[in-house]
């Protein structure tokens, strides 16, 4: 290729060769450094783009992920501006000392629909491990969708709320908005300790947010979720008419209720509040809430979180279920009511649920079941990415719900491509499959310099056996072959591995 574009330069009449009066003279010599020019091209060129490609290959990988990771983030915040009005583009905000914020979208209520919008601010907090990273990537493409689908639902903002150890953000801040904070310290027994209850994080990120990065919530309500409660549909802030509800919008959680009816539990209630029927058992997800509501809350949660972690009877009588009952033992002590609103959340469980369509919140709480060959579990995902489940067959007693999900994760997966699995994952699998490749050449290649150096047992008694019938291997005389024989015994060769 290279020899027939440089041979087309140098063609006759070309600017490159002289003039035709003194061509007969230098014909040759052109010749000459034609071919030699076309040699060299043909073989530099090649080399040198060769060389670019193994440096480009083998360059610095983190680097490569950040530019991912940001063009993808860029990508999803255009696609979220092409169907929200903003009030003005969204500027880079200064790391503070207590956290820093990244990439928030606040938008404004369109302008052209036909209800009185009340919008909320959807607040997800999230940890740094894999399986918030994932859940939060689900909720997050969730809520982008209902966005599009519907521009004049209540639906307003959505903020990542991360608390990371070092308070700085992580890859995903590209690609969503998050507000970063600092989490408690781990395995201590002060204020600003975990008391090795990592959910403390959730009430501390929460006031945190609340007091130091308020201007992030442009909306008059939040509604606050977990990482595994992505929307099913956008949920309804009972503005029509223009009345804001009294009290706080909650769903009765099965686990609270079924804690709320043991011994133990109703003791440890008693001796915080009474009466205990004012104990809702509505831990504060899904939960709609008044934005000054909820900081007059956050400190008092927090308080009851620490109070009971403390107390060893609480603490052993409530288990994981510690900072939620604190959410609602800290509302009841204010007096504040929950209006319960079973229609917020649907929790399906084995087969699943038969109406999905009622419900706003999914709550990926229980494992899904399908028949005795199909199940599927979010703790089977703590520490790696689920794949794109296969379409479930109609016939084997799977519920509406169970399909909704299917759809929804599939949605987000195919939406993804290959940015849903981290690149960090892909490397670390990748280089899992290498070392497991180069031990597996290495124990091969050690078992055929063993097998090149030892005589297997039944071989060499082989061997000596012919050589006493021939005579050879008589007592205290015999040929050289049978001391070869003797000296390729595997209890004298030990072989060293190989390097």
């Amino acid at each position: 290729f290279f020899e027939r574009c440089v041979g087309r330069c140098l063609r006759p009449g070309s600017a490159m060769l002289p003039p035709p009066r003194f061509r007969s003279s230098t014909v040759s010599v052109v010749k000459r450094r034609r071919s030699r020019l076309c040699r060299i091209l043909a073989v530099a060129v090649p080399t040198c783009v060769i060389i670019a490609l193994q440096i480009h290959a083998a360059g610095h990988f983190e680097e490569s992920i950040e530019l991912e990771a940001s063009a993808h983030g860029r990508r999803m915040a255009a696609e979220a501006s092409r169907h929200v009005n903003h009030t003005s583009p969204p500027a880079p905000r200064a790391s503070a000392a207590n956290g820093s914020a990244h990439h928030a979208v606040q938008p404004l209520p369109p302008t052209q629909c036909s209800r009185h919008r009340r919008p909320y601010h959807v607040l997800v907090p999230c940890s740094l491990s894999v399986e918030h990273q994932w859940q939060a990537r689900l909720s997050y493409h969730r809520y982008l969708r209902l966005k599009e689908s519907d521009p004049c639902s209540d639906l307003g903002g959505f903020t990542r709320l991360l608390t990371s150890p070092d308070g700085k953000p992580d890859l995903l801040a590209a690609e969503m908005p998050t507000v970063v904070t600092r989490q408690l310290k781990r395995s201590g027994r002060c204020d600003d300790c975990d008391h090795g209850f990592p959910l403390l994080n959730r009430p501390w990120a929460v006031r945190r947010l609340l007091a130091f990065h308020r201007k992030e919530v442009k909306e008059e309500y939040i509604l606050l979720l977990e990482a595994d409660m992505p929307l099913l549909a956008p949920v309804d802030n009972g503005a029509e008419g223009g009345a804001a509800p009294l009290s706080l919008v909650g769903v009765e959680s099965r686990a609270l209720k079924a804690s709320k009816l043991r011994n133990e539990t109703k003791a440890v209630l008693r001796r915080w509040h009474s009466p205990l029927r004012e104990v809702a058992p509505v831990g504060p997800s899904a939960l709609l809430v008044h934005k000054r509501q909820l900081e007059a809350l956050a400190g008092p949660w927090l308080n009851v979180s620490l109070s009971l972690r403390r107390d060893e009877a609480a603490s052993s009588a409530l288990g994981p279920l510690l900072e939620r009952w604190a959410w609602s033992l800290a509302a009841a002590e204010a007096g504040v009511a929950h209006q319960i609103r079973p229609t917020l959340q649907a929790e399906p469980e084995g087969t699943g649920l038969s109406e999905v369509g009622l419900f706003s919140v999914y709550h990926m709480t229980s494992e899904l079941r399908v028949g005795r060959s199909w199940n599927w579990s979010k703790r089977a995902f703590t520490r790696s990415y689920p794949p794109r489940i296969p379409p479930l067959p109609p016939n084997k007693g799977a519920k509406k719900s169970t399909f909704a999900f299917v759809r929804l994760l599939n949605d987000a997966v195919d939406a993804a491509g290959r940015r849903w699995m981290p690149l960090y994952n892909r490397t670390r699998q990748n280089r899992t499959a290498q070392l497991a490749s180069l031990e597996e050449s290495i124990g091969q290649t050690k078992q055929l310099i063993l097998e090149q150096l030892v005589v297997p047992d039944a071989d060499r008694r082989t061997v000596d056996a012919v050589d006493r019938q021939q005579g050879g291997c008589g007592a205290g005389e015999g040929p050289p072959r049978c001391e070869r024989t003797a000296a390729v015994s595997p209890a004298v060769v030990s072989p060293s591995p190989p390097s």
